[in-house]
Order: structure tokens, then C-alpha cells, then sequence
């Protein structure tokens, strides 16, 4: 018997009541490190300790918060979802997202200026360091809204792949791909790398953090809108290239210069969603930098596609990569466009053509 559009909904629904993550080895390991890294880049440290055993239970005490708000978030978040996924009228995934994120705000913010105000009383004789407990607090939500969206964003496309298999086995495999493209968009090293230039401007330069925390929730606003699509316009992802780009140039100022166009010539055009980002990302990431000389990266819009070409600089140290971006892209880009990426790597210069598909 053939089920109707309702019962096919109400199932889908079920099977999505409940769905997890095997996340728990990487909270166990990652978690203690997030709270060392959020005590350093916030200057408590500085106050704490400096050896001894109390030095240890103070860690101690900072990996136990980590753990516990990261796992209370998690635990709130599948509740809200399965609360979601019941309801007979089951809110947008925009919607759902931004739930989500309040949720984890509300429950963070709180929590952690409880414990580290605690951990002050406790291990420090001087008093509480007011600045350094608001800068942590700060850290640790934002941290939250990362892995909030990170869990929704991968958990609400793998339940669409799996209610599209029915579709086809090109379907399935575009969905796959997005799946895979998600996963390394949100890749921890990318949210560690975002987390170290924050500590890095809240140290030295705090107007600076403030502007880089603004921009960068600009950034995932963009990511938030557009994760499921299969092609966005061109201008709206030049938009969110320069958005993206000053984030860059507010980590690593005069040591980078990246050019890109303010628009399209007009033309109807569309692109893969974050993929000039990921050629932006991909130039930061794998070249040296410094004032005296600088990575230069431009942007150009050609008939058939973008251009992303930068210098190189060799790293003194390789940049740990898993190989997994630049390949990801260019399936998306065969699977959404028809065509690959084109990738020339030279002796001086990187240089990624992505394509453009011409608008229905």
C-alpha cells in the first residue's frame, strides 16, 4: 500500500526522534582542552596558581566546567530537538536553529560566570578579576553557538538524506556530498583557528575582539541561511567572501591583502555556497605571513567562473591538513554545476578557478 504525504511526514518525524551523535570520545578529549584554552586566552591563568597542586586542581576544576557545560548544552539540545521533532507543527529549520542558539545562551552564559567566579573564590586570595571572568564567559558562549549550530546543521542534513533516498542515486550522492561539506566547514580545527584569534585579539588588541566577535557571527549568520542550498547567487557569496575576508585582516592585519570585487557586473550567476571561503581559508592557512611580506590574494570574476590566485610563502611548519576541502569542493561543484574545480599549483603561486552556473 502506497502512504500518504502525512504518514510518510509522521514517520520521518519518528525516525528523527532521538537521533545523536557518537560525540562522546570527542567530548571527553576535547573538552578538557577547551577550558585550559578559554582560562588562557581570558588571562586567568595569570591569576591562578603558578605550580604546585593547586595549579593541578585548578585545571582540574576547569576541565570538570568545560565538561559539564559542554554536555549540559548537549543533553538541552537534544531535548529541545526531540520536543521539535514531535510537535504536530514543527518549526523552520532557521527557526529551529535560532532556538537552539538562544537555548545554548541562556544556559551558558550563566553557567560559566557561576563556575569561574567559583573558581576565583577558589583559588585565587587576590579577589575575582572581573575583565578576565566576562572575557572567559564570552568565550565559552560563543563556543557554545559554534557547537549548537555544528550539531543542528550536520543532524538536520543527514535526516534530509535519508527522507531523499527515494529520489535517486545522483540524489543521494549530492547529499552525501553536502553532508561532507558541512563536516569540514564546521570542522573543529576551523573553530579552534577562529577561538585562537580570538584569545590572540582579546590579549592584545580588545576593540579589535569585539569587532572580530561582531563580524564573525555576520559570518555564520551567512552559513546559518544558505547551508542547505545548492547554489546561492554569485553577489551574495562575494558578499559573504568580503565579509569573511576582514575576519582574516582582523587576525593578521598588514600581513594579509586580499582583493575581491564588490559585485558581478550585474550578470545573473550563480556559485557553490562557501566556496570562496574555502579558497580563502585554504590561502591563510597553508602560506607565511608578515608585514614585510605579505599574502596577497585576489578574486576575480571571469565569464565562466571565479579565480582565487595568491603567492606562496612555505611555512616554516606545514599547517596540519586532512586533505579533505579543496577535494570536497570540487564534487560539490561537479554535482551542483556540472564541471570540477580547476587547481594550479606552482612554484610561486596557488591558483583555484571555481564555476559558475548561469541562473534559470
Amino acid at each position: 500500500m502506497v502512504k500518504t504525504v502525512a504518514s510518510q511526514h509522521t514517520d520521518y518525524q519518528t525516525r528523527s526522534v532521538g537521533a545523536r551523535l557518537n560525540d562522546r570520545a570527542v567530548i571527553m578529549i576535547v573538552s578538557p582542552a577547551l577550558g585550559i584554552f578559554v582560562a588562557w586566552a581570558s588571562g586567568m591563568l595569570h591569576d591562578g596558581p603558578a605550580s604546585g597542586w593547586q595549579l593541578g586542581l585548578s585545571i582540574l576544576f576547569l576541565s570538570a566546567m568545560a565538561f559539564l557545560i559542554w554536555y549540559g548544552n548537549r543533553g538541552l539540545f537534544f531535548w529541545l530537538r526531540d520536543r521539535a521533532n514531535v510537535a504536530s507543527t514543527s518549526p523552520s529549520p532557521r527557526r529551529r536553529i535560532v532556538i537552539m542558539i538562544g537555548a545554548a545562551v541562556a544556559f551558558t552564559a550563566p553557567s560559566a560566570y557561576v563556575a569561574l567566579t567559583s573558581w576565583y573564590l577558589m583559588f585565587v586570595p587576590d579577589g575575582v578579576n572581573g575583565t578576565a571572568v566576562l572575557a572567559a564567559t564570552a568565550l565559552v558562549t560563543v563556543t557554545s553557538l559554534f557547537f549548537a549550530h555544528a550539531y543542528e546543521a550536520i543532524l538536520l542534513v543527514r535526516e534530509q538524506a535519508q527522507h531523499r533516498v527515494s529520489f535517486g542515486e545522483i540524489e543521494q550522492q549530492r547529499l552525501e556530498a553536502e553532508v561532507r561539506a558541512l563536516e569540514s566547514q564546521l570542522d573543529p580545527h576551523f573553530i579552534y583557528n577562529a577561538l585562537c584569534s580570538l584569545g590572540f585579539l582579546i590579549e592584545t588588541n580588545r576593540s579589535r575582539a569585539g569587532d572580530y566577535v561582531a563580524r564573525l557571527s555576520g559570518v555564520y549568520a551567512y552559513v546559518t541561511q544558505n547551508f542547505t542550498a545548492r547554489l546561492v547567487n554569485l553577489d551574495e557569496e562575494l558578499g559573504f567572501a568580503r565579509a569573511f575576508a576582514e575576519l582574516l585582516k582582523l587576525r593578521h592585519a598588514e600581513a594579509i591583502r586580499i582583493s575581491i570585487p564588490e559585485n558581478a557586473a550585474g550578470e545573473k550567476r550563480m556559485i557553490v555556497p562557501m566556496s570562496i571561503q574555502l579558497a580563502l581559508d585554504n590561502a591563510a592557512k597553508h602560506n607565511d605571513m608578515t608585514r614585510e611580506k605579505p599574502l596577497r590574494v585576489d578574486v576575480s570574476v571571469l565569464t565562466d567562473c571565479v579565480e582565487i590566485v595568491n603567492n606562496k610563502q612555505a611555512l616554516a611548519v606545514n599547517a596540519v591538513s586532512h586533505g579533505i576541502g579543496l577535494p570536497n569542493l570540487s564534487s560539490r561543484c561537479r554535482l551542483c554545476v556540472g564541471r570540477d574545480t580547476v587547481v594550479v599549483d606552482a612554484p610561486d603561486m596557488f591558483l583555484i578557478q571555481i564555476p559558475l552556473k548561469a541562473a534559470a
